[in-house]
């Protein structure tokens, strides 16, 4: 109920776009002038976000379904934070898929050959 003036009802109508196959991303609404964004993230059951780390401070906030990190199990209600000492990959359990509530203070960096490549472009969407 306190996201529905972000939201809507209807999470569907939301600007979802692709992040990687499998996890999708909806910006939301901040102060103007901030640091930080916060969005939905709609990962499919088995799916993971590609490894990475970050420039800037992650909460993420469990509102359906569960993940696990490599450092701990979230589920609904359940908060993980990260910052720039966190390596993870949030992967959605398998029995179904995850939305979470994520807010940030810069983007995040790739881990891994391919994610030194592409971590210019992240950097300029943050």
């Amino acid at each position: 109920a306190a996201l529905l003036p972000y939201t809507g009802p209807d999470l569907d109508r939301l600007a979802w776009k692709r992040v990687v196959k499998g996890v999708e991303e909806a910006p939301l609404p901040t102060a103007q002038g901030g640091p930080y964004r916060m969005s939905l993230l709609r990962i499919v059951g088995g799916r993971a976000i590609p490894e990475h780390t970050h420039y800037g401070d992650e909460l993420l906030m469990v509102l359906d379904g569960a993940f696990e990190d490599g450092r701990g199990h979230y589920v609904r209600g359940d908060v993980c934070a990260a910052d720039d000492s966190v390596r993870h990959a949030p992967t959605a359990d398998r029995a179904g898929d995850c939305l979470c509530l994520a807010v940030t203070s810069g983007p995040i960096k790739l881990t891994g050959s391919w994610g030194r490549l592409l971590n210019p472009l992240l950097r300029l969407r943050g």
